[in-house]
């Protein structure tokens, strides 16, 4: 059975490649309705988290530890592994690195349901707005630029400094960065400006006003996947076109989705599914409206892209990763 670890999966799986991989399980039939749901377990010291699923040629389950406490000690919050089986044998094949496959399917997954609606409407280039300033907004703006030239980027924190992490990846890909503090001044011009907004949080409120929105404006919210917590406003969905991995799924997780509807602003007969975008190449979007889409994760997205990583170690360390969008 391999084991593959963070450096191996992280060099020979690129953003884009996990992106288009999950897009491509669709268009060949997958549904995600029918992914088992997440479930966890409370440990002495925090939470097991279990997610399994069957897609493509193989079965498998992730399983990860939640340690608060582990942020103190200067230790990753989250740690796990992904096993993979053989689809058809069940057979264990692989062993894969838990916290970097969910710091490589996070961002693709946001880009996959945006890929088609951020390069119609973006084709020269975007303005991009990311909340927070830890390691999954650092990763969604490599996972942007793999899709859309990102022109200028401006990280949205709460503490000045806090956004170092996007800087440097803002850094690497030369593109021009500034840091603004929430609720600033400069925070509402740069919403007030960006095609892009992605909101990386832990936030249990919006982080903005349906008012500042462009009407062409792009939305990825991705911070959390709890009924009772949301980064967006509720009339902001409302006059979007809004879009989830699963209906079903969404109904048990998507919080900023669950409140809006709760609120009257919308139906979940107006949403639109990740297989309906993905099929249509995101032909069932308007382009009046802003989009907005709404990701919690699941199982079968980090199946994907440990399937992509176990087939690439078959073909020998030459299989390196391509970035080609």
């Amino acid at each position: 059975m391999l084991n593959i670890d963070a450096e191996t999966l992280l060099s020979t799986v690129s953003s884009a490649q996990a992106r288009d991989g999950m897009r491509e399980a669709l268009r060949a039939g997958y549904n995600p309705d029918t992914c088992l749901p997440r479930t966890s377990a409370d440990l002495p010291n925090g939470q097991f988290l279990f997610m399994p699923s069957a897609v493509d040629d193989f079965v498998g389950i992730k399983v990860l530890t939640l340690t608060p406490e582990n942020a103190d000690r200067d230790l990753p919050t989250i740690q796990g592994c992904v096993l993979l089986f053989d689809g058809r044998t069940q057979a264990p094949l692989a062993t894969v690195d838990g916290a970097a496959i969910t710091e490589l399917r996070t961002p693709a997954l946001s880009m996959a349901g945006v890929k088609d609606v951020l390069q119609r409407r973006f084709t020269n280039g975007v303005h991009m707005v990311i909340f927070g300033g830890g390691a999954q907004a650092a990763a969604h703006v490599e996972a942007a630029q793999a899709t859309v030239p990102v022109t200028s980027l401006t990280a949205v924190v709460r503490g000045e400094g806090k956004a170092q992490r996007v800087a440097d990846k803002a850094a690497e890909f030369g593109i021009e960065f500034t840091e603004a503090i929430s609720n600033s001044p400069e925070a509402i011009e740069a919403i007030e400006q960006a095609g892009f907004i992605v909101t990386a949080t832990g936030a249990s409120e919006p982080l903005l006003e349906d008012s500042h929105v462009r009407n062409d404006a792009v939305l990825v919210a991705m911070g959390t996947h709890l009924l009772n917590a949301r980064e967006l406003p509720g009339d902001l969905l409302g006059r979007s076109t809004v879009g989830v991995e699963s209906i079903e799924n969404g109904k048990r997780e998507a919080g900023d989705v669950h409140q809006a509807i709760e609120e009257g602003h919308l139906t979940w007969d107006d949403v639109l599914s990740f297989s309906e975008i993905a099929k249509s190449e995101g032909a069932c979007i308007p382009d009046d409206r802003p989009f907005v889409w709404k990701s919690v994760g699941q199982g079968w997205e980090d199946i994907v892209v440990a399937g992509l990583a176990y087939r690439a170690a078959l073909r020998g360390p030459t299989a390196l990763k391509d970035s080609d969008k």
